[in-house]
């Protein structure tokens, strides 16, 4: 014990340092500033600014260039083209603090359109526009991590900006976007520049309005997004800073001093200064997030231990499918890894990256198969992971498979189940529509590839679909007396055994809800329940 206390932080620090580790810097806060002039100015990146907490002064840097547009011009029309399906006016989803809206529809596909209308008593707009863009994203699943990895990014959509309408009088030079969304799949600042032969107009296709509007276009050339992206608010003049820290080591300094940094996340709402700029009004809407204190060489240590235990080398089949879940940046719902086989595709699952339509044993091959997360509860089509996705996890796998793997990543094979019952209802319940709908409900959400199963984390990929399970299920809905009639069918590419559960038939397979046929029957006179008559009254 004696020995032990005469090691000092020192002498730790240099332990650390053996095992490549050293204690994390102070971080700094980052914020969202909103920018208000009656006039055009320009900023440029690194610009300080700072607002005054509890008598201390906070400095923040601008995190880009910005040219604040003036008040005058305003957003005012959020229209959304949903193509085959209707266009509809989204300003007030946008307006309102608690509401979203979804750019190009829940079915989402090509030819979709967003289009933003911009009012303003000037007839000469400006040549550049810009906008922070929020994507509403508090039903989601966090994005993967690993360690310090940087996060992935990929292209699961094309998108095109243009005035609407076109420019006359010949080609004009094509407009230069910035887009730090990555195509509405994360929040962030939309820059559009050389919006050359901009001109008001009262309507757009299938839509007229009162007044004139400039109008810009975004539309959808090309969709494999995972699941419909969602804005929660568009934001003119907004750009993000972070926190201006002061080169200091947080261990060493044990005294606070005037010099020492304060906490940087802020309450929303404060007013902000630019010096030489005091006409601005500057403000943020949204709290500062990400400071954090220098960490203690305890805490380093602890760190340093949990990390420890987190799988880097993928070894094991569980570490394959734990990487493949923590892709940084990625929202992967479900990841299995299958040892020894190589996916075979069809000339045609190539071109439409569907799943593989068998699979050929390799030693040293593993193959893993991924749903991607998707927040949508009732199912048109089953979540696909476009190809950026696979791209993106198979090259994280790579950078942690042991040499020689061959590593696959493929998308599941989707297995449409459609269940088939008869219902006799409790005597006295009187609402059959009712148990239609609890029953329909349940069956779609214990179904759910992502969010189903029998612990409701998503279907287990391989796993047989089991009638025991659905009648149990089925059992418990208010206002059920018992099942007579339960059957299970399932396309493509399964079949059933001798008790009627349904087998998938691959272990790349996973399912998702059809359309179900229930039928409720009051007219039998008793019940006769799994394991003899056990009827409920």
């Amino acid at each position: 014990m004696y020995r032990t206390n005469l090691v000092t932080d020192k002498h730790r620090l240099k332990y650390l340092k053996l095992l490549g580790i050293a204690p994390e810097k102070e971080k700094p806060a980052h914020v969202d500033l909103s920018f208000s002039s009656p006039e055009k100015v320009e900023l440029v990146k690194g610009t300080k600014v700072s607002t005054e907490l509890a008598g201390r002064r906070i400095y923040f840097s601008l995190d880009e260039d910005l040219s604040v547009i003036p008040d005058t011009f305003k957003l005012e029309r959020l229209i959304v083209d949903e193509h085959t399906r209707g266009v509809f006016d989204r300003t007030e989803a946008n307006e309102a603090g608690d509401l979203f809206f979804a750019p190009f529809g829940e079915q989402v596909q090509a030819g979709c359109a967003l289009y933003l209308g911009f009012a303003t008593d000037n007839p000469i707009p400006p040549d550049t526009v810009n906008f922070m863009c929020y994507l509403y994203e508090k039903d989601l699943k966090a994005p993967g991590s690993h360690g310090n990895e940087n996060e992935y990014e990929f292209e699961n959509a094309k998108l095109k900006w243009e005035i609407w309408p076109p420019a006359e009088n010949g080609p004009h030079e094509e407009i230069s976007i910035k887009d730090n969304t990555a195509g509405f799949n994360k929040s962030g600042s939309i820059v559009l520049k050389r919006l050359e032969g901009w001109k008001a107009v009262d309507k757009i296709p299938v839509m007229s309005f009162e007044r004139s509007y400039f109008w810009l276009r975004c539309i959808l050339e090309e969709s494999n997004y995972e699941y419909p992206p969602r804005i929660e608010k568009i934001r003119m003049n907004t750009i993000p800073a972070t926190q201006y820290l002061s080169e200091r080591n947080g261990i060493e300094n044990k005294t606070k001093t005037e010099s020492e940094n304060v906490e940087g996340n802020l309450i929303a709402g404060l007013i902000w200064q630019i010096e030489g700029f005091e006409h601005l009004n500057i403000t943020n809407y949204r709290p500062s997030a990400g400071w954090k204190k220098a960490q203690s060489i305890k805490e380093a240590i602890e760190d340093f231990l949990r990390d420890f235990k987190l799988p880097y080398t993928a070894v094991t089949l569980s570490d394959y499918e734990y990487i493949a879940l923590n892709t940084p940046g990625l929202r992967v719902a479900k990841a299995k890894a299958v040892p020894n086989y190589r996916p075979v595709f069809s000339r045609q699952a190539k071109s439409e990256s569907t799943g593989p339509v068998k699979s050929q044993y390799s030693r040293g091959s593993v193959t893993v198969v991924v749903i991607p997360y998707t927040p949508l509860e009732i199912l048109k089509t089953p979540p696909e992971p476009s190809s950026g996705f696979i791209q993106a996890i198979c090259k994280h796998l790579d950078r942690h498979r042991l040499i020689g793997t061959e590593i696959h990543v493929i998308p599941p094979n989707y297995v449409k189940v459609t269940v088939n019952a008869t219902i006799i209802p409790l005597e006295g319940y009187p609402d059959d529509n009712l148990i239609l709908r609890d029953v329909v409900s349940a069956l779609n959400r214990y179904l759910h590839p992502v969010k189903g199963g029998t612990e409701g984390q998503g279907w287990s990929i391989g796993r047989d679909v089991y009638i025991s399970e659905l009648y149990e299920l089925l059992e418990t809905i208010e206002g059920v007396k018992c099942i007579i009639g339960l059957s299970i069918s399932g396309e493509p590419g399964t079949g059933r055994d001798a008790q009627g559960n349904l087998l998938l038939g691959s272990k790349f397979s996973s399912v998702y809800p059809g359309i179900h046929n229930i039928e409720i029957a009051r007219e039998a006179e008793s019940c006769l329940k799994r394991g003899g008559s056990n009827s409920r009254n």
